[in-house]
């Protein structure tokens, strides 16, 4: 008999702003555990919107959630205004 083994992935945290489901990719994830990423409103997806746990090794990264972007053009000009 034949034993095969694979190797858990190295469990993931939450990013700022946003959520990882299911919970057991927080604790310990398995092989071909599928795990997603959300962003909390007003933020976006900036990435992959899932990764797989494949025998030890994630398939994708660099996800993280993105505010929106301050428009500094209208913060110049709003500051002028009020001078």
């Amino acid at each position: 008999m034949a034993f095969i083994s694979v190797r858990k992935c190295q469990a993931l945290s939450a990013p700022d702003n946003g959520q990882i489901t299911p919970d057991i990719c927080r604790t310990k994830p398995l092989h071909g555990q599928v795990c997603s990423y959300e962003c909390n409103p007003g933020y976006t997806r900036n990435g992959p919107g899932s990764n797989m746990c494949d025998d030890g090794f994630w398939t994708q990264g660099g996800f993280h959630c993105q505010g929106k972007s301050l428009d500094y053009t209208a913060l110049r000009k709003a500051s002028r205004d009020a001078a």
